[in-house]
């Protein structure tokens, strides 16, 4: 059913909450988005309370809702899911599936839900709610400045940052805009892409202060002015950081405009980041210590980007940010483990493989070809660092260019969280076993590797080395050693390595989709063992066997009794025999 003028009006008129309605021009103030249906303004009674909404239905509704705004005289108190031009936010779209064959409907139940949240959030004298949005009511202040990013931790205590300025205005702004601000002691060496963009700008140092209180935000479409934002800072800083303050503003050459960021508490603990920038047209004194008359404020809008904040906003683990983990192996599993690693939260990693970045490498590794150079070969630890260090904020990465067995003798792996190897190097990692088992060494170490033709791969946890189950003992038959895992879903015997270009060109056929799915099982072994939850485990993933069986070769009988798609084993892997692990050993 489409929506027209005639059946808006009957929609209207069947609601018993409104009590009468009329086409309606909003001052500019309001910003209420049109279309081509009208704008209304509807008078409504809800349970004893009246009110005034401008009601706005966009042209692709019912897949976009109407945007139902309060109207109100200046001063207005804000309550929550209100913002300062008076928009309600009366319905989370987050998930939303509207009624798309009933659109009367969905007309009639946003107009209700508008009216039962006025009633609710402005009958809260706690106003929690917008107490706790904050950021959002500030965002909706008018601004002449472009969102600013803010690359560092919110903290109680004061401190100076450095703020980049788009002196060459090239955001069209009113005035030159604040393109992002920094904590001072950031590493100047950084390689996150966002802030290396703006090296080049302007730099200007502004005042971080950390407020003590809630904060009643503005008025509805009413501002703060310079003598509101003083009378803030002094009433609700701490001493410090008020003393602080004032000694900064003794050592600054002040000018005729100046920023400040703040931070104040939300009813969760979290902290709520805003910022405004002070202007006039001849230079004075910082109105703090003289006259606050011919300055005007201006809300900054700010966008927290520290890592905890795009950690917690991203899914990733917090608790992982002190964690240090060493990876041997940055091939096509190792690749995408140390990615899925620093985007879960980890906040160091080591990368150790001795390998270049070829072309062959790009479909089925994290990183594709613009790491690779025909002239300056670009080993894999690098491009992978550089990688993460572009696009992933608070992770510190360290690389080396060797093999397991180097640098097992050269390290003390006790100095890590956890070990990982995903070298496809079997013989290399035994090495590794071998090394865990027989020195001093209670870190846990993960083993990932691929089988080939995307019947599955296999991840194994060896979390606790004074038990049993490890490695070796995939290797181990009463008869003694074999060359061939047990748990492998390949049937011993077989070749299934091919050559494309002579023996230089030998791999193991398996596609990218294999060794993501590997590196997931992986990561999540990973993330488990530093939490804490320790096991010495072996998890598989199933796939089909078609591929392989079309290529003349044959499942093994493990992989004919596993059932599942996801495999968990704890006991029937283990080799009572084992010369690492077993009750010989």
């Amino acid at each position: 059913m489409d929506l027209d003028v005639a059946v808006i009006e009957a929609a209207f008129e069947s609601l018993p909450y409104i009590n009468s309605f009329e086409e309606f021009k909003p001052n500019q103030a309001l910003a209420i988005p049109g279309s081509s249906l009208p704008i209304y303004k509807v008078s409504a009674q809800y349970e004893e309370m009246y009110w005034d909404l401008a009601i706005s239905i966009p042209d692709d509704f019912p897949y976009v809702l109407p945007n139902i705004s309060l109207l109100v005289d200046p001063p207005f108190a804000p309550f929550g899911h209100l913002n300062w031009k008076g928009s309600i936010c009366y319905k989370d779209t987050q998930g939303l599936a509207a009624d798309i064959r009933d659109p009367v409907s969905v007309l009639k139940g946003c107009i209700v839900e508008a009216l039962a949240t006025l009633k609710e959030h402005s009958e809260d004298s706690s106003r929690m709610d917008l107490h706790q949005e904050f950021e959002d009511y500030w965002e909706s202040l008018p601004s002449d400045y472009s969102t600013t990013l803010c690359f560092f931790e919110l903290g109680s205590e004061f401190k100076t940052l450095t703020a980049f300025e788009d002196t060459k205005n090239s955001r069209k702004t009113n005035n030159p805009n604040i393109l992002a601000v920094i904590d001072e002691k950031l590493n100047e060496k950084t390689l996150y892409a966002p802030i290396n963009r703006i090296k080049g700008a302007k730099q200007r140092k502004i005042p971080y202060i950390p407020l003590i209180d809630k904060i009643e935000p503005p008025p509805l479409l009413s501002l703060w002015t310079a003598e509101d934002i003083i009378d803030l800072i002094k009433n609700h800083a701490k001493p410090n950081v008020l003393e602080k303050y004032f000694r900064w503003i003794e050592s600054e050459k002040w000018a005729n405009f100046f920023s400040i960021v703040f931070s104040h508490p939300k009813p969760n603990g979290e902290l709520a980041l805003w910022g405004v920038r002070f202007h006039r047209k001849e230079k004075a004194q910082h109105p703090a210590k003289a006259s606050s008359a011919g300055w005007s404020v201006m809300p900054l809008h700010l966008r927290n980007q520290s890592p905890t904040y795009l950690k917690t906003r991203g899914g990733a683990n917090t608790g992982l940010s002190e964690k240090k983990v060493l990876l041997f192996g940055c091939g096509s599993v190792g690749s995408h483990i140390a990615m899925n690693l620093a985007k879960a939260g980890v906040g160091e990693m080591y990368l150790i493989d001795i390998d270049i970045l070829t072309p062959e490498n790009i479909h089925r590794h994290a990183l594709g070809a613009n790491f690779i150079d025909s002239i300056q070969q670009v080993p894999k630890v690098d491009a992978l660092r550089w990688e993460i260090e572009l696009n992933i904020p608070g992770v510190k990465v360290l690389t080396a260019r060797a093999n397991i067995r180097q640098f097992i003798e050269e390290i003390d792996l006790n100095n890590y969280d956890a070990v990982i190897s995903a070298t496809g190097d079997f013989s290399s990692e035994l090495a590794l076993n071998i090394h865990h088992h027989e020195s001093d060494i209670s870190t846990p170490v993960i083993y990932a590797w691929q089988d080939g033709f995307g019947i599955g791969g296999h991840v194994m946890q060896v979390a606790c080395p004074g038990e049993r189950g490890c490695l070796e003992c995939l290797y181990t038959r009463s008869s003694g050693f074999k060359p061939h895992p047990r748990t492998s879903f390949i049937a011993q015997g077989q070749t299934i390595s091919k050559h494309i270009g002579g023996c230089s060109g030998v791999f193991t056929p398996y596609s990218n989709l294999d060794a993501l799915q590997t590196s997931v099982l992986a990561t999540r072994a990973v993330v488990r063992v530093l939490d804490g939850h320790r096991s010495n485990t072996i998890y598989s993933w199933r796939g089909a066997s078609e591929e392989l069986e079309e290529n003349g070769h044959q499942a093994s009988v493990w992989y004919k009794k596993a059932e599942d798609k996801q495999l968990q084993d704890e006991h029937r892997y283990i080799a009572n025999n084992c010369k690492a692990c077993g009750s010989d050993h």
